[in-house]
């Protein structure tokens, strides 16, 4: 007896009410049962044709398989492609080509210009020398001051040592008088410096800072200073050799004459 059967022989509502929620579950049974078949059937088919190969890729390769034996050159060709496909490309990369640089043109070679010979002086001789033309004096002083046959008869010679003077090879000193009280003198110092520049440095340091100074042309620099009559001094120098005169008392003396006696006898 179903449910509308039920329901007209006068059942309650609750009886007839859990009639049909019964008749509901077992249709919902039935479609989960249903589901669950078709799912479990969907999947054998899809494992079995994943298991099988298609038929076409197996004819395709029987094609291949039949070409390859009839026509080898056909199969070799396969193969090589095949492979070129799968091997990777090993070949070196092609080097790349650099355009060498021409080299830079050679600058010329210069000849090296021959220095000026300098003038021949002597080894003794420093470079600074006031003048090109001095030449180094090898002579000892003593031979070349005033002797007492310069000075004329009645004159006498006095003992007397050089002053002291730097940087000199020999030097020497005499002393002239004619005697008595007020007697006129001459005295002569000589003195070969070691260089022209010494000899140079030593004129300038006598000459006076003021008087009456005179520059006569006796040998390569002099000056002659007559502020005092009776006290004459004159200082010249020639080449490394300085000369001193001192003439005294005697008004009408000839200064210049005892200088020029002893240029001459300075020669190198």
């Amino acid at each position: 007896m179903n449910c509308r059967e039920i329901n007209e022989h006068g059942k309650s509502g609750t009886y007839i009410a859990n009639c049909f929620a019964k008749k509901i579950l077992s249709v919902f049974y039935v479609l989960i049962a249903c589901i669950i078949f078709i799912s479990m059937f969907a999947c054998a088919n899809a494992k079995k044709n994943s298991g099988t190969p298609s038929t076409g890729s197996a004819s395709n390769q029987q094609q291949a398989n039949s070409s390859s034996q009839n026509n080898p050159a056909a199969g070799s060709n396969v193969n090589s492609n095949t492979q070129a496909q799968t091997t990777p490309n090993t070949q070196p990369a092609s080097p790349t080509v650099t355009t060498p640089t021409p080299p830079a043109p050679t600058a010329p070679v210069q000849q090296p210009t021959p220095p000026s010979q300098p003038a021949a002086n002597n080894a003794n001789v420093p470079s600074g020398s006031p003048s090109g033309t001095d030449d180094m004096i090898r002579k000892d002083a003593c031979t070349m001051v005033l002797t007492k046959n310069d000075m004329g008869e009645g004159w006498m010679s006095i003992s007397t040592q050089p002053p002291s003077i730097l940087y000199t090879s020999s030097k020497c000193h005499v002393y002239y008088s004619q005697g008595g009280s007020f007697a006129p003198t001459v005295q002569n110092t000589v003195a070969v410096f070691r260089t022209v520049q010494a000899a140079s440095d030593a004129y300038d340091r006598e000459k006076p800072a003021y008087g009456t100074v005179s520059t006569p042309s006796i040998g390569n620099e002099a000056f002659l200073n007559d502020a005092t009559p009776i006290n004459k001094e004159l200082v010249f120098r020639k080449g490394n050799v300085l000369v001193y005169l001192w003439l005294q008392q005697y008004q009408t003396g000839d200064i210049e004459h005892y200088a020029r006696v002893v240029e001459q006898r300075i020669t190198p």
